[in-house]
Protein backbone atom coordinates (compact mmCIF):
# COMPACT_ATOMS: atom_id res chain seq x y z
CA UNK A 1 0.00 0.00 0.00
CA UNK A 2 1.41 3.40 -1.00
CA UNK A 3 2.03 5.62 1.99
CA UNK A 4 0.53 9.09 2.28
CA UNK A 5 2.55 12.32 2.21
CA UNK A 6 3.55 13.49 5.70
CA UNK A 7 3.49 17.18 6.71
CA UNK A 8 4.59 18.99 9.84
CA UNK A 9 2.23 21.96 10.26
CA UNK A 10 3.72 24.79 12.34
CA UNK A 11 1.32 27.55 13.35
CA UNK A 12 -0.90 29.15 16.02
CA UNK A 13 -3.93 27.37 17.44
CA UNK A 14 -6.68 28.98 19.55
CA UNK A 15 -5.88 28.78 23.24
CA UNK A 16 -8.10 29.49 26.23
CA UNK A 17 -7.29 32.81 27.88
CA UNK A 18 -5.60 34.29 24.81
CA UNK A 19 -7.31 36.64 22.30
CA UNK A 20 -8.44 34.63 19.28
CA UNK A 21 -7.96 36.17 15.85
CA UNK A 22 -8.36 35.10 12.27
CA UNK A 23 -4.84 33.69 12.13
CA UNK A 24 -5.57 31.05 14.77
CA UNK A 25 -8.96 30.19 13.30
CA UNK A 26 -7.57 29.82 9.77
CA UNK A 27 -4.75 27.57 10.90
CA UNK A 28 -7.01 25.44 13.07
CA UNK A 29 -9.55 24.94 10.29
CA UNK A 30 -6.87 24.02 7.76
CA UNK A 31 -5.45 21.37 10.09
CA UNK A 32 -8.97 20.07 10.76
CA UNK A 33 -9.89 19.78 7.10
CA UNK A 34 -6.59 18.08 6.23
CA UNK A 35 -7.26 15.48 8.89
CA UNK A 36 -10.87 14.99 7.80
CA UNK A 37 -9.84 14.50 4.17
CA UNK A 38 -7.26 11.89 5.22
CA UNK A 39 -5.12 12.33 2.10
CA UNK A 40 -1.99 13.23 4.09
CA UNK A 41 -0.61 12.54 7.55
CA UNK A 42 -0.49 15.68 9.71
CA UNK A 43 1.59 16.57 12.75
CA UNK A 44 1.29 19.97 14.45
CA UNK A 45 3.54 22.31 16.38
CA UNK A 46 1.38 24.93 18.10
CA UNK A 47 3.17 28.30 18.12
CA UNK A 48 0.64 30.19 20.27
CA UNK A 49 2.22 31.65 23.39
CA UNK A 50 1.16 30.58 26.84
CA UNK A 51 1.40 34.21 28.03
CA UNK A 52 0.80 37.71 26.65
CA UNK A 53 3.53 39.51 24.75
CA UNK A 54 5.31 42.43 26.38
CA UNK A 55 6.99 45.49 24.91
CA UNK A 56 10.49 46.89 25.05
CA UNK A 57 13.70 44.89 25.15
CA UNK A 58 12.11 42.23 27.34
CA UNK A 59 9.47 41.69 24.68
CA UNK A 60 12.06 41.48 21.90
CA UNK A 61 14.09 39.00 23.93
CA UNK A 62 10.97 36.92 24.60
CA UNK A 63 10.07 36.99 20.89
CA UNK A 64 13.52 35.80 19.93
CA UNK A 65 13.50 33.01 22.52
CA UNK A 66 10.05 31.89 21.36
CA UNK A 67 11.25 31.76 17.74
CA UNK A 68 14.31 29.71 18.77
CA UNK A 69 12.11 27.21 20.60
CA UNK A 70 9.86 26.81 17.58
CA UNK A 71 12.86 26.28 15.29
CA UNK A 72 14.32 23.71 17.69
CA UNK A 73 11.01 21.83 17.71
CA UNK A 74 10.94 21.90 13.90
CA UNK A 75 14.50 20.56 13.77
CA UNK A 76 13.61 17.66 16.09
CA UNK A 77 10.35 16.69 14.42
CA UNK A 78 10.87 17.49 10.72
CA UNK A 79 12.84 14.28 10.15
CA UNK A 80 9.67 12.19 10.35
CA UNK A 81 7.85 14.39 7.80
CA UNK A 82 8.23 14.94 4.06
CA UNK A 83 7.37 18.66 4.13
CA UNK A 84 7.23 21.43 6.72
CA UNK A 85 4.57 24.14 6.40
CA UNK A 86 5.08 27.26 8.53
CA UNK A 87 2.20 29.69 9.20
CA UNK A 88 2.69 33.11 10.82
CA UNK A 89 1.61 36.74 10.84
CA UNK A 90 3.88 39.21 9.05
CA UNK A 91 6.09 39.91 12.08
CA UNK A 92 6.26 36.25 13.05
CA UNK A 93 7.03 35.32 9.45
CA UNK A 94 10.03 37.67 9.38
CA UNK A 95 11.28 36.83 12.90
CA UNK A 96 10.70 33.09 13.08
CA UNK A 97 10.78 32.29 9.37
CA UNK A 98 14.58 32.48 8.94
CA UNK A 99 15.12 30.13 11.89
CA UNK A 100 12.50 27.67 10.64
CA UNK A 101 14.12 27.83 7.21
CA UNK A 102 17.50 27.02 8.80
CA UNK A 103 15.97 24.05 10.63
CA UNK A 104 14.41 22.65 7.45
CA UNK A 105 17.63 23.11 5.52
CA UNK A 106 19.51 21.24 8.24
CA UNK A 107 17.07 18.33 8.02
CA UNK A 108 16.82 18.39 4.24
CA UNK A 109 13.07 19.04 4.24
CA UNK A 110 11.28 21.43 1.86
CA UNK A 111 9.52 24.40 3.46
CA UNK A 112 6.20 25.94 2.50
CA UNK A 113 6.05 29.32 4.27
CA UNK A 114 2.66 31.00 4.64
CA UNK A 115 2.21 34.63 5.74
CA UNK A 116 -1.18 35.62 7.12
CA UNK A 117 -2.66 39.06 6.50
CA UNK A 118 -2.02 41.56 3.76
CA UNK A 119 0.81 43.63 5.21
CA UNK A 120 3.95 41.54 4.66
CA UNK A 121 5.30 43.97 2.07
CA UNK A 122 4.90 47.01 4.32
CA UNK A 123 6.18 45.16 7.38
CA UNK A 124 9.27 44.11 5.42
CA UNK A 125 9.83 47.67 4.21
CA UNK A 126 9.81 48.98 7.80
CA UNK A 127 12.53 46.59 8.94
CA UNK A 128 16.23 47.45 8.92
CA UNK A 129 18.59 46.41 6.16
CA UNK A 130 19.81 43.31 7.98
CA UNK A 131 16.30 41.95 8.62
CA UNK A 132 15.30 42.57 5.01
CA UNK A 133 18.42 40.83 3.74
CA UNK A 134 17.96 37.90 6.11
CA UNK A 135 14.34 37.39 5.09
CA UNK A 136 15.20 37.65 1.40
CA UNK A 137 17.99 35.09 1.80
CA UNK A 138 16.04 32.62 3.90
CA UNK A 139 12.28 32.38 4.40
CA UNK A 140 11.47 34.21 1.17
CA UNK A 141 13.60 31.62 -0.62
CA UNK A 142 11.52 28.74 0.71
CA UNK A 143 10.45 26.14 -1.81
CA UNK A 144 7.07 27.88 -1.78
CA UNK A 145 5.76 31.12 -0.26
CA UNK A 146 1.99 31.23 0.24
CA UNK A 147 0.31 34.64 0.45
CA UNK A 148 -3.22 35.71 1.27
CA UNK A 149 -3.82 38.50 -1.25
CA UNK A 150 -3.23 38.91 -4.95
CA UNK A 151 -1.59 42.28 -4.30
CA UNK A 152 1.07 40.59 -2.14
CA UNK A 153 1.62 37.90 -4.76
CA UNK A 154 2.30 40.60 -7.34
CA UNK A 155 4.59 42.53 -4.98
CA UNK A 156 6.74 39.52 -4.00
CA UNK A 157 6.36 37.22 -6.98
CA UNK A 158 9.45 38.57 -8.73
CA UNK A 159 11.79 37.34 -5.98
CA UNK A 160 10.04 34.21 -4.65
CA UNK A 161 8.05 31.22 -5.79
CA UNK A 162 4.61 32.33 -4.59
CA UNK A 163 1.11 30.91 -4.64
CA UNK A 164 -2.17 32.57 -3.71
CA UNK A 165 -4.24 31.09 -0.85
CA UNK A 166 -7.07 33.44 0.16
CA UNK A 167 -8.80 33.27 3.52
CA UNK A 168 -11.28 30.41 3.81
CA UNK A 169 -13.74 29.05 6.34
CA UNK A 170 -15.70 25.84 6.84
CA UNK A 171 -19.07 26.23 5.15
CA UNK A 172 -22.17 26.24 7.38
CA UNK A 173 -24.06 22.97 7.54
CA UNK A 174 -27.46 24.66 7.26
CA UNK A 175 -28.88 27.24 4.89
CA UNK A 176 -28.76 30.89 5.99
CA UNK A 177 -31.76 32.59 7.56
CA UNK A 178 -33.62 34.72 5.03
CA UNK A 179 -34.32 38.32 6.07
CA UNK A 180 -36.57 40.66 4.12
CA UNK A 181 -35.13 43.77 5.76
CA UNK A 182 -31.72 44.79 7.00
CA UNK A 183 -31.92 46.03 10.57
CA UNK A 184 -29.40 44.05 12.62
CA UNK A 185 -25.78 45.02 11.97
CA UNK A 186 -22.79 43.14 13.36
CA UNK A 187 -19.12 44.05 13.74
CA UNK A 188 -16.83 41.10 14.53
CA UNK A 189 -13.11 41.78 15.04
CA UNK A 190 -10.26 42.11 17.48
CA UNK A 191 -11.05 45.56 18.84
CA UNK A 192 -8.05 47.59 17.87
CA UNK A 193 -8.96 51.25 17.15
CA UNK A 194 -7.82 50.86 13.55
CA UNK A 195 -10.50 48.22 13.00
CA UNK A 196 -12.96 51.12 13.07
CA UNK A 197 -15.22 50.37 16.03
CA UNK A 198 -15.41 54.08 16.95
CA UNK A 199 -16.60 54.90 13.44
CA UNK A 200 -19.15 52.08 13.64
CA UNK A 201 -20.52 53.39 16.94
CA UNK A 202 -20.84 56.88 15.47
CA UNK A 203 -22.48 55.58 12.28
CA UNK A 204 -25.25 53.60 13.98
CA UNK A 205 -26.34 56.80 15.74
CA UNK A 206 -27.30 58.19 12.32
CA UNK A 207 -29.55 55.29 11.35
CA UNK A 208 -33.26 54.80 12.15
CA UNK A 209 -34.00 53.82 15.73
CA UNK A 210 -35.10 50.32 14.76
CA UNK A 211 -31.58 49.53 13.52
CA UNK A 212 -29.10 47.99 15.95
CA UNK A 213 -25.37 47.27 16.10
CA UNK A 214 -23.73 44.39 17.94
CA UNK A 215 -19.96 44.61 18.42
CA UNK A 216 -18.20 41.33 19.16
CA UNK A 217 -14.54 40.66 19.75
CA UNK A 218 -11.82 40.73 22.37
CA UNK A 219 -10.55 43.96 23.88
CA UNK A 220 -6.92 44.70 23.09
CA UNK A 221 -4.41 46.85 25.03
CA UNK A 222 -5.38 49.88 22.91
CA UNK A 223 -9.16 49.36 23.10
CA UNK A 224 -11.23 52.29 24.40
CA UNK A 225 -13.38 50.36 26.85
CA UNK A 226 -15.15 53.50 28.04
CA UNK A 227 -16.38 54.19 24.51
CA UNK A 228 -17.57 50.62 23.98
CA UNK A 229 -19.36 50.39 27.31
CA UNK A 230 -20.91 53.84 27.04
CA UNK A 231 -22.38 53.47 23.53
CA UNK A 232 -26.16 53.96 23.56
CA UNK A 233 -27.02 52.42 20.17
CA UNK A 234 -24.31 49.74 20.03
CA UNK A 235 -23.94 46.70 22.28
CA UNK A 236 -20.52 45.19 22.97
CA UNK A 237 -20.77 41.51 23.91
CA UNK A 238 -17.06 40.83 24.37
CA UNK A 239 -15.10 37.92 22.96
CA UNK A 240 -17.00 35.09 21.28
CA UNK A 241 -15.88 31.46 21.33
CA UNK A 242 -15.14 30.12 17.82
CA UNK A 243 -17.92 27.53 18.19
CA UNK A 244 -20.48 30.31 18.80
CA UNK A 245 -19.49 32.59 15.91
CA UNK A 246 -21.71 30.92 13.31
CA UNK A 247 -24.82 31.25 15.47
CA UNK A 248 -24.00 34.89 16.23
CA UNK A 249 -23.61 35.79 12.55
CA UNK A 250 -26.85 33.98 11.68
CA UNK A 251 -28.75 36.25 14.09
CA UNK A 252 -27.81 39.38 12.09
CA UNK A 253 -28.54 40.85 8.68
CA UNK A 254 -25.28 42.51 7.63
CA UNK A 255 -21.65 42.76 8.73
CA UNK A 256 -19.69 46.00 8.95
CA UNK A 257 -15.91 46.27 9.11
CA UNK A 258 -14.75 49.89 8.69
CA UNK A 259 -11.10 48.90 8.98
CA UNK A 260 -7.96 50.90 8.30
CA UNK A 261 -5.66 48.35 9.96
CA UNK A 262 -2.23 48.43 8.30
CA UNK A 263 -1.87 44.65 8.18
CA UNK A 264 -5.36 43.91 6.88
CA UNK A 265 -5.63 40.99 4.51
CA UNK A 266 -8.84 39.13 3.70
CA UNK A 267 -10.65 39.07 7.07
CA UNK A 268 -12.18 35.77 8.08
CA UNK A 269 -15.18 37.55 9.55
CA UNK A 270 -16.10 38.75 6.06
CA UNK A 271 -15.80 35.23 4.65
CA UNK A 272 -18.00 33.84 7.43
CA UNK A 273 -20.56 36.60 6.91
CA UNK A 274 -20.72 35.85 3.19
CA UNK A 275 -21.19 32.14 3.85
CA UNK A 276 -24.21 33.01 6.01
CA UNK A 277 -25.64 35.27 3.32
CA UNK A 278 -24.79 38.58 5.02
CA UNK A 279 -23.77 41.51 2.82
CA UNK A 280 -20.71 43.38 4.09
CA UNK A 281 -20.02 47.09 4.42
CA UNK A 282 -16.26 47.62 4.55
CA UNK A 283 -13.58 50.05 3.45
CA UNK A 284 -11.62 50.63 0.28
CA UNK A 285 -8.51 49.60 2.13
CA UNK A 286 -5.60 47.42 1.05
CA UNK A 287 -6.92 44.05 -0.19
CA UNK A 288 -10.51 44.44 1.01
CA UNK A 289 -11.77 45.21 -2.55
CA UNK A 290 -10.36 41.83 -3.64
CA UNK A 291 -13.08 40.33 -1.47
CA UNK A 292 -15.88 42.86 -1.07
CA UNK A 293 -17.11 43.86 -4.52
CA UNK A 294 -19.06 47.08 -4.44
CA UNK A 295 -22.76 46.59 -5.26
CA UNK A 296 -22.18 42.84 -5.82
CA UNK A 297 -21.79 41.31 -2.36
CA UNK A 298 -21.52 44.45 -0.25
CA UNK A 299 -20.74 48.15 -0.23
CA UNK A 300 -17.36 49.89 0.02
CA UNK A 301 -16.79 53.15 1.88
CA UNK A 302 -13.86 55.42 2.55
CA UNK A 303 -11.74 54.69 5.63
CA UNK A 304 -12.41 56.84 8.72
CA UNK A 305 -15.48 58.42 7.03
CA UNK A 306 -18.44 58.12 9.40
CA UNK A 307 -20.85 59.82 7.01
CA UNK A 308 -19.95 57.45 4.18
CA UNK A 309 -20.27 54.45 6.48
CA UNK A 310 -23.65 55.58 7.82
CA UNK A 311 -24.91 56.25 4.30
CA UNK A 312 -23.98 52.73 3.15
CA UNK A 313 -25.60 51.14 6.20
CA UNK A 314 -28.64 53.34 5.63
CA UNK A 315 -28.93 52.13 2.03
CA UNK A 316 -29.09 48.52 3.17
CA UNK A 317 -31.76 49.44 5.71
CA UNK A 318 -33.82 51.54 3.29
CA UNK A 319 -33.54 49.52 0.06
CA UNK A 320 -34.83 45.94 0.47
CA UNK A 321 -34.18 45.11 -3.19
CA UNK A 322 -30.51 46.13 -2.89
CA UNK A 323 -30.20 44.19 0.35
CA UNK A 324 -31.62 41.05 -1.27
CA UNK A 325 -29.34 41.37 -4.30
CA UNK A 326 -26.22 41.81 -2.18
CA UNK A 327 -27.30 38.95 0.07
CA UNK A 328 -27.35 36.58 -2.91
CA UNK A 329 -23.97 37.89 -4.07
CA UNK A 330 -22.53 37.36 -0.62
CA UNK A 331 -23.68 33.76 -0.54
CA UNK A 332 -22.09 33.10 -3.93
CA UNK A 333 -18.76 34.58 -2.85
CA UNK A 334 -18.85 32.62 0.40
CA UNK A 335 -19.00 29.31 -1.47
CA UNK A 336 -15.80 30.24 -3.32
CA UNK A 337 -13.91 30.43 -0.01
CA UNK A 338 -14.58 26.94 1.28
CA UNK A 339 -12.00 25.56 3.73
CA UNK A 340 -12.28 22.21 1.95
CA UNK A 341 -11.17 23.76 -1.32
CA UNK A 342 -8.26 25.50 0.41
CA UNK A 343 -7.23 22.25 2.08
CA UNK A 344 -7.36 20.42 -1.25
CA UNK A 345 -5.02 23.03 -2.74
CA UNK A 346 -2.60 22.66 0.16
CA UNK A 347 -2.70 18.87 -0.20
CA UNK A 348 -1.62 19.22 -3.82
CA UNK A 349 1.31 21.44 -2.88
CA UNK A 350 2.42 19.11 -0.09
CA UNK A 351 2.27 16.13 -2.44
CA UNK A 352 4.26 18.04 -5.06
CA UNK A 353 7.11 19.00 -2.75
CA UNK A 354 7.09 15.69 -0.89
CA UNK A 355 7.36 13.75 -4.12
CA UNK A 356 4.66 11.42 -2.79
CA UNK A 357 1.39 11.10 -4.72
CA UNK A 358 -1.93 11.58 -3.01
CA UNK A 359 -4.14 8.52 -2.51
CA UNK A 360 -6.26 7.78 -5.56
CA UNK A 361 -9.46 7.77 -3.51
CA UNK A 362 -9.57 10.84 -1.34
CA UNK A 363 -12.05 11.46 1.47
CA UNK A 364 -15.28 12.99 0.24
CA UNK A 365 -15.69 16.51 1.57
CA UNK A 366 -18.40 16.78 4.18
CA UNK A 367 -19.13 20.45 3.61
CA UNK A 368 -18.78 20.88 -0.15
CA UNK A 369 -21.77 23.14 -0.46
CA UNK A 370 -24.51 25.00 1.25
CA UNK A 371 -27.97 25.69 -0.06
CA UNK A 372 -27.74 27.38 -3.50
CA UNK A 373 -30.41 29.91 -2.56
CA UNK A 374 -31.85 31.36 0.61
CA UNK A 375 -35.00 29.65 1.89
CA UNK A 376 -38.33 31.32 1.46
CA UNK A 377 -39.08 31.39 5.19
CA UNK A 378 -38.86 35.09 5.95
CA UNK A 379 -39.63 34.89 9.65
CA UNK A 380 -37.45 36.66 11.28
CA UNK A 381 2.04 24.46 20.15
CA UNK A 382 3.72 26.82 21.34
CA UNK A 383 6.33 24.03 20.77
CA UNK A 384 6.46 21.22 23.32
CA UNK A 385 10.13 21.81 24.03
Amino acid sequence: MTRRPRVLQVGPLPRAGAPIGGTQVSFQQLVERLRVHGAIDVEVIDTTRSHERTGGWRGRFSDGLHALRIAAAVYRRARTSDVVMFHASSDGFLLGGPLVRLATRATGRPLIARAFGGGLDETLARKNVFVRWLASASVLQSELVVLQTRALCEALGATSEVRHLPTSRILPKSAPRASERCRKFLMLAQLRPEKGYAEAIAAIEKLPVDCSLTIAGPAMPTTNLELLRGATRARWIGDVAPAAVSELIAQHDALILPTYHAGEGLPGSIIEAFQHGLPVVSTRWRAIPELVQHAVNGLLVEPRDVEDLAAAMGRLAAEPSLFTELRDGALSTGREHSADEAAARVETWISQFAGVPLPSTKHQHEHDSIAPALPQDTTREESRS
